[in-house]
């Protein structure tokens, strides 16, 4: 009867360290998901933009690059730019849309060190002599706050163009009371609206602004900084080790992001 135990004994352990061992098997034949998940709007030309099924633009040749160094296969998920800030963190780890830095989205996420310093800037119709011979920032504010109460001014929803126009005191801005910001969901829907003349200005990121004016002949952009930004890339809040990595790759790559930041823009 003993010898009976022992034997059961026996066999219930080797049952048991079998079963261990194919838990451990498979653990060390399971490979680590090393998807990146990025945010974007990829209709911000030159920092985001699709031909044909493929990303392109300034943020997402940099996220390729870093996902490349760092071994991770990159995702990109396409989507309105005011859902970029809500979607890090819950269904993705990075966004990377021309963000610029607050403390507001600073609630929210982690910001990655600045790699790229920007401006609002107005467009009009190419007709348009409102702003001609103007060479400061006061003087293209004063003819903003003489336009006709109630005149439309184009948007990029979620922007900082939005906030600008509209006074927003996180972000600092006084605003205009005699403008109304009419909110597209991409820039060349609000320049559209300018050439059709449903909009009497847009006001937008300096980069966006100069590539659509350069393919565009019927606007022109009002070459006067507004504002003073910091584009970076948000990051997971929970998640340090990425910001981290992610900080450390720009650092020892603004090389490589000048030469990226060049391709789109030029020398």
């Amino acid at each position: 009867m003993k010898k009976l135990t022992k034997i059961i004994v026996c066999l219930a352990l080797v049952a048991i360290l079998a079963t261990v061992g194919a838990f451990a098997l498979t653990a060390c034949n399971k490979k680590a998901d090393n998807t990146l998940t990025v945010a974007t709007n990829a209709a911000f030309p030159p920092f985001e933009f699709k031909e044909g099924d493929a990303f392109k633009g300034i943020d997402m040749d940099i996220m390729a690059a870093f996902a490349n160094d760092n071994g991770y296969t990159l995702k990109i998920e396409d989507m309105e730019f005011d859902s970029v800030v809500a979607s890090v963190g819950t269904t993705t780890k990075i966004g990377a849309a021309a963000l610029t830095v607050n403390e507001t989205r600073k609630q929210t996420v982690n910001f990655s060190t600045t790699y790229y310093n920007a401006s609002q800037m107005v467009i009009v119709k190419a007709s348009d002599t409102t702003f001609d011979g103007l060479t400061t920032k006061a003087q293209v504010e004063a003819k903003l706050a003489q336009y006709t109460n109630g005149t439309k001014v184009g948007v990029q929803n979620g922007t900082t163009g939005l906030y600008y126009v509209e006074g927003d005191e996180d972000w600092g801005f006084d605003g205009y009371t005699n403008l109304d910001a009419t909110g597209y969901t991409t820039v060349a829907l609000a320049v559209q609206d300018l050439i059709a003349g449903n909009v009497a200005a847009v006001v937008v990121d300096e980069g966006p602004a100069k590539v659509l004016a350069s393919s565009n002949t019927n606007i022109k952009v009002i070459n006067i900084a507004l504002t003073e930004e910091e584009y970076a890339f948000a990051v997971d809040k929970s998640d340090a080790a990425l910001l981290e990595k992610l900080n450390t790759w720009i650092a020892a790559n603004q090389t490589k992001i000048n030469a990226i930041i060049t391709e789109y823009f030029g020398a």
